[in-house]
């Protein structure tokens, strides 16, 4: 004879771990699905905060240059961005430490306390390619202030040989590809993958504008940003971006 309480507790039983086994997997899921989604929402918070703080640093610079001209009555080949740059404690004038300008007093320097008190600062890790930190611009990510280029549309427009057209820039350089073009993007720039050929970085900034110097974003490659005081590009010959923000125009 069949035993259909038996039978009914074991199909009872059955039907629980089904019930247990399907509701263990569904929070499986959605714990899966949970963490992917904050994963990405992670990897967007995390670009968003880098590419500020880039901007954020350029702004603040951008600010610094213009109290020392204004407030420090400072000239533009006065402005110094000399700082201890090899972090040995102090501020030596051979070359050792970046952005020397033996023409200036402190009173111009962007970071002394007698000029703008700034603090030099390092790329925010998450958006670098290169090793973070001061070394060869090639293959350092860090930031850089040059005057080896003239931004074509931007002030005056000087062939070589002629030292009037080039431009302080500041440069965060060695960028990841998607934060080039986030920044793109965050800035308005209705293309965010542009490409130079070639531009000049270094010498870093010493107070001289050199006679032979580069014109860049005069092509149809960089058009966007012909006459942008801000952006990011792909330096196509060496494949690296690199974000611009134009300090001084000339």
């Amino acid at each position: 004879m069949i035993n259909y309480r038996s039978y009914n507790r074991q199909n009872g039983n059955v039907l629980l771990i089904i019930l247990i086994a399907v509701g263990l997997f569904a929070a499986l899921t959605y714990t899966v699905s949970f963490s992917t989604r904050n994963a990405k929402s992670l990897d967007d918070e995390t670009m968003a905060l880098s590419v500020s703080q880039v901007l954020d640093y350029a702004s603040k610079i951008d600010n610094a240059v213009r109290f020392l001209m204004l407030e420090n009555e400072c000239m533009e080949s006065e402005i110094s961005f000399h700082f201890d740059s090899d972090g040995d404690g102090s501020l030596e004038t051979d070359g050792s430490d970046l952005f020397y300008n033996n023409g200036s007093d402190t009173k111009c320097y962007v970071f002394d306390p007698d000029g703008a008190s700034m603090t030099w600062k390092n790329i925010p890790s998450p958006i670098a390619t290169d090793p973070v930190g001061i070394g060869d611009p090639d293959t350092t990510s860090q930031y850089y202030i040059t005057a080896q280029n003239q931004l074509q549309d931007i002030g005056t427009t000087q062939a070589s040989g002629n030292s009037n057209g080039t431009d302080i820039i500041f440069m965060a350089l060695n960028l990841t590809e998607q934060a080039c073009k986030y920044i793109n993007r965050r800035l308005g720039l209705s293309n965010d993958d542009i490409e130079e050929g070639s531009i000049t970085i270094s010498p870093g900034f010493d107070g001289s504008f050199p006679t032979a110097h580069n014109t860049i974003f005069d092509g149809v490659s960089a058009a966007d940003l012909t006459g942008q005081m801000a952006g990011c590009v792909e330096e196509g010959s060496i494949n690296s971006y690199h974000y611009f923000h134009v300090l001084v125009v000339r």
